[in-house]
């Protein structure tokens, strides 16, 4: 199937507005397949990677869907992270930038509860949630399920990675009989299929695959390096290729620090991003040559840039990473500009407490 305009796509004229102001005129292979599908009221199942537009591709016809004039809450998607949430909530704002009375809200841990109930009560008709949070808005029946038409598990796989499995079920129990289900997710293992089985009806498979893998201009390195070893081989290629700022992924907090105070001690810039909040106040002023090392759900910002411009750049995975590297690379070095990577994982069993 070819690309199409969106023109082409029957969409309001409020949408188009925003989709051309946003820059964009031809859909993406995603778009263009799962737009029409999921507007015309089937369940679907999307098999995109992150950076292939899926956001638009269930967020347009989630907007077509809404009833402005129905200040009840209508649709609902579930996301793995509050980073992505957010992000999610922004997208779609930015297509329902020119169509009025639609509201919609990001909820997630970490935020104060009361603010999120007074806007659920103000008039939302759609919301863009974690989970975890979802569910605690469900038992504190704050927010209303009767009226819930269409409900989207944006990248489930990742969501059932993190052990949100019983809570996604809770959740599609918990809304009307009479609904749509749209699921997307990059990879399919069995407990995705099984949800699918369970919780859509003749659902579409709507499905873009990439001819590679990896982005065509990442350079893969793998290095198998014994864990006492590991802090002198990174140093070693950060002198060998000099780069502009390297992305070091870390799978805990206290490796993050352990290894910034060890790259300090050797005399390189280096500065963390995790939940303490140290780098989301110093990252921005990172020198050339610098080191930003992340943990958790801000490796997603790192991976986009981290603050700085579209410099040449080297991720590092400092510990063994529990995605397939390939799909990892995908999610997190889509929309670099030009960078090396390097899969660095231990011989034998990881220190203890790294």
């Amino acid at each position: 199937m070819e690309e199409l305009k969106f023109e082409e796509l029957e969409l309001c004229p409020e949408i188009l507005k925003a989709v051309k102001h946003m820059g964009f005129e031809e859909a993406s292979p995603i778009q263009s397949k799962a737009i029409p599908v999921i507007m015309s009221g089937k369940d679907v199942i999307g098999q995109a990677q992150t950076g292939t537009g899926k956001t638009a591709a269930f967020g347009i016809p989630l907007l077509e869907k809404i009833d402005p004039k129905n200040k009840k809450l209508q649709a609902i998607v579930l996301c793995p992270t509050r980073e992505l949430a957010i992000q999610v909530a922004e997208e779609i704002r930015n297509l329902a930038k020119y169509m009025h009375g639609i509201k919609v809200l990001p909820i997630y841990g970490g935020q104060e509860i009361v603010k999120q109930i007074r806007s659920l009560k103000s008039g939302t008709q759609l919301v863009i949630g974690t989970p975890g949070r979802v569910m605690d808005h469900m038992r504190r029946k704050t927010m209303k399920m009767d009226h819930v038409h269409t409900i989207v598990l944006d990248e489930a796989d990742e969501m059932l990675n993190m052990g949100f499995r019983e809570d996604i079920e809770t959740i599609l129990e918990g809304i009307p009989q009479e609904h749509q289900t749209v699921l997307f997710s990059a990879t399919m293992p069995k407990a995705i299929l099984e949800i699918t089985k369970q919780f859509q009806t003749n659902a579409e498979l709507v499905k873009v695959t990439k001819k590679e893998l990896t982005v065509p201009n990442i350079e893969q390195f793998y290095y198998e390096v014994k864990p006492k070893n590991k802090e002198e081989v990174l140093s070693r290629l950060l002198d060998i290729y000099t780069p502009k700022l390297s992305v070091v992924f870390c799978n805990t907090k206290k490796q993050v620090d352990l290894l910034v105070n060890g790259l300090l001690g050797r005399g390189y810039f280096a500065a963390g991003l995790h939940g303490t909040g140290f780098a989301q106040r110093h990252h921005h002023r990172l020198p050339p040559c610098a080191a930003l090392l992340a943990h958790g759900h801000h490796s997603r910002l790192s991976a986009q840039g981290g603050g700085q411009p579209a410099l040449q750049r080297h991720q590092v995975f400092f510990q063994r990473q529990p995605h397939h590297p390939h799909h990892g690379c995908c999610r997190r070095a889509a929309c670099a500009a030009d960078q090396r990577r390097g899969h660095r994982y231990d011989r034998g069993a990881e220190s203890p407490g790294l």
